[in-house]
């Protein structure tokens, strides 16, 4: 075994090499994955979900990467460069293959009291043990590193999976099961219900507080409530009478304004809702023949008139004409004589 104890021992320090320096240089793509891949959401309606777009927000150089969480600071190159320094103590310290599963635990469990130690308050003192009794997890507010992640990120660098599988792992964060009823899920655990708008399980005795406070939908949930508290304050108020300008009247038949001039003129033809004339009764033409003239009261107005028969505006001087030889609805032998007031 002590043929092969070498070799993995300089493959395990070149590899540490490249994740940090001795002098505790670590690159920026390293940094990078280590958060992007530890970062969590805590508060999210799902539940707790990856937040890798944290590693964008990390700030300094090679020897001091830093994510700043409100007051607090988690230290990425310091978490870096003491589990690297710490591992390669480990190494030199082994003495045969495979390496025992009790040293594997052990190593885990420095590398997690060394992350735990890698966070900073507003004036940069650092805590001995920060996020002790939160399952693996340092939570900042509704953000958290999740420990197990960090280390085991480093772990992937180095290409020993027995780090990842011996440490001492939390519980996940999982949903609730739920099963499809159609279209929609029903939660299986009692006391669960589903949000009408973002469709998250949450408990039913705090669905209301979700919809306010957390549902990823409530911006638009509120601006709902506000149109229809402004909608139903409209729908309360009177309407208001219509106030009527000078020279202005209300036609009695179609309720709209109209000049006291024209209200007569507006009355007798233009009025959408103006009498419309019965229809004459087809005299016989052997009776029509045989009859007088008949003498029909027609409304004048402007010196126009309106035919009985087919409802034409026809001057007046030329009302007689019209019957005689143009309505196109004229009875035959059909004789009218007017009379005006």
């Amino acid at each position: 075994m002590a043929d092969k104890l070498k070799p993995w021992r300089d493959e395990l320090l070149k590899r540490l090499d490249e994740v940090c320096s001795r002098d505790g240089r670590v690159p920026r793509h390293v940094a990078d994955n280590l958060v992007a891949g530890s970062a969590w959401w805590e508060s999210h309606p799902s539940g707790p979900v990856r937040a890798p777009k944290h590693s964008d927000r990390i700030e300094g150089s090679e020897r001091n990467w830093s994510v700043e969480f409100g007051a607090n600071s988690f230290l990425v190159s310091a978490a870096v460069h003491g589990c690297c320094q710490c591992i390669r103590q480990w190494i030199q310290h082994q003495q045969a293959l495979p390496v025992p599963v009790q040293s594997w635990e052990r190593l885990a469990g420095e590398l997690t009291s060394i992350v735990r130690g890698s966070v900073a308050n507003y004036r940069g003192d650092t805590y001995s043990g920060y996020g002790h009794g939160t399952q693996g997890k340092l939570i900042f507010g509704a953000q958290a590193i999740y420990v197990n992640d960090f280390v085991g990120g480093i772990a992937g660098y180095l290409k020993t999976p027995a780090l990842h599988t011996f440490q001492k792992r939390g519980p996940t964060p999982t949903l609730p099961a739920t099963r499809a009823i159609g279209k929609t899920k029903a939660p299986l655990i009692e006391g669960l219900t589903v949000c009408p708008f973002c469709h998250c399980e949450v408990s039913a005795s705090k669905l209301d507080s979700h919809i306010r406070k957390r549902c990823s939908r409530r911006a638009e949930v509120k601006a709902l409530a506000v149109k229809a508290q402004q909608l139903a304050e409209m729908m309360a108020k009177p309407i208001p009478s219509l106030q009527l300008g000078p020279g202005l009247e209300i036609c009695p038949q179609c309720k709209g304004a109209v000049k006291a001039a024209h209200l007569k003129e507006h009355k007798a033809g233009i009025c959408p809702n103006r009498p419309t004339p019965t229809a004459q009764k087809q005299p016989d033409p052997n009776e029509a023949a045989t009859s007088g003239p008949q003498q029909v009261d027609l409304p004048v107005w402007q010196g126009k008139v309106i035919c009985p028969w087919c409802g034409s505006k026809v001057k007046y001087s030329r009302f007689a004409v019209h019957q005689a030889e143009r309505c196109p609805k004229r009875p035959s032998s059909a004789k009218v004589q007017l009379k005006t007031n």
